[in-house]
């Protein structure tokens, strides 16, 4: 199973039983389709970057979840489908890989060095020696 994050904006104008009902219904839905949610964070609303629907803030939702496609599939469904919601977005987490550049960068000690190739002869100082062959 792989690691997704999705994060769903909703209209804030539903009253709050409403967004927690929303949200709740997501929840229920990646664990109805065995997938497993790993950490949820509640943004609250925040002002659009756009209009969307000629409202201009949005209530902001991320939740971390195991999963397969057919979780995506349905959630992506049931997110469409559900007229509260202004946008979603899912993408593959990838927390694993960008933990181990890090790493590899941290492995190089302190103390030393980058090393940097000497600097290449410029059209100055070729210029100069012409110049003085000419004297």
């Amino acid at each position: 199973m792989s690691v997704y994050d999705t994060t769903i904006i909703l209209n804030p104008q539903i009253e709050e039983g409403g967004i927690n009902g929303e949200i709740k219904k997501s929840l229920d839905l990646i664990d109805r389709y065995g997938g497993k949610v790993i950490n949820e964070d509640r943004m609250g609303i925040r002002r659009l970057a756009y209009e969307i629907q000629k409202i201009h803030q949005g209530y902001y939702y991320r939740v971390t979840f195991e999963g397969t496609g057919k979780v995506i599939d349905e959630l992506e469904r049931q997110l469409r489908l559900d007229e509260p919601c202004l946008r979603f977005l899912t993408c593959l987490h990838h927390e694993e890989k960008v933990s181990h550049k890090k790493a590899e960068a941290d492995d190089r000690p302190a103390d030393k060095p980058v090393e940097q190739s000497a600097p290449a002869e410029t059209a100055t100082d070729a210029d100069s020696g012409e110049e003085e062959a000419k004297e």
